[in-house]
């Protein structure tokens, strides 16, 4: 399928880069909350997989020691797939959310899609990091008028540069958090236009596989949309 093969190469090439499969099995050891580091069988039992309905799609081997397991929603109307990163003991090295926009604007879908990308970001990150993106999180919980005034509780004069890459308004989106990073991608396939929302390990102390995470995005996604 298409676009099980946009989520693996992408997701590949950033875990490559950033050094998230090597550092995996440390990384484990330090989580707290969140999927990153956990064995994906538990991972499977939490609030997003049941509110979902998630279910197995495809499952991939690498040439990097690790495997790529696809997961899209029962239900037929919500439409989007979650891809997630393990090494050989089945323990998740990293997650990424893939949507279209169609499903995001498309009027009547917008809340699920909100919904989707919300529960991905309070769960999917270590708690720490959650908390670093509850603005982020209030942002998208309570929209953003332009030119509001005053704007709405919870939401910034102006729109936060996470907040526009969610709404599509910004091709690249890009924050370090404590132990994670999240990576959002606006780009165009063959279909139209795609959202891709990634968390990724740090690492633990070190330095350039932090700066190489953050090269990610330019240097291995598909071209992004214009901001």
């Amino acid at each position: 399928m298409f676009t099980v093969r946009i989520i693996v190469l992408t997701l590949l090439v950033n875990l490559v880069m950033a050094g998230a499969i090597i550092i995996g099995p440390a990384y484990a050891a330090t989580s707290a909350g969140g999927f990153l580091g956990r064995p994906l069988p538990e991972v499977e039992q939490e609030n997003f997989f049941k509110k979902f309905q998630l279910t197995e799609l495809a499952k991939r081997e690498t040439p990097y020691g690790a495997g790529v397991v696809v997961f899209r929603p029962a239900q037929p109307t919500v439409h989007f797939e979650v891809a997630i990163t393990v090494d050989k003991t089945d323990h998740v090295l990293a997650v990424q959310l893939w949507l279209r926009r169609s499903f995001i604007d498309g009027g009547d879908s917008e809340p699920v899609a909100m919904s989707v990308v919300l529960g991905f970001l309070k769960e999917v990150p270590p708690g720490e990091d959650v908390q670093r993106l509850d603005g982020l999180a209030d942002e998208i919980h309570n929209g953003h008028v332009v030119g509001a005034e005053p704007p709405k509780a919870g939401v910034p004069a102006k729109p936060s540069a996470g907040y526009l890459a969610i709404m599509g308004k910004r091709g690249i989106y890009q924050q370090a958090l404590g132990e994670s990073r999240l990576q959002i991608l606006n780009y165009r396939d063959r279909f139209g236009p795609v959202m891709t929302v990634q968390v990724v390990p740090i690492g633990t102390g070190k330095h350039e596989q932090a700066k190489r995470a953050g090269r990610t995005l330019s240097a291995g996604a598909p071209a992004p949309l214009d901001a």
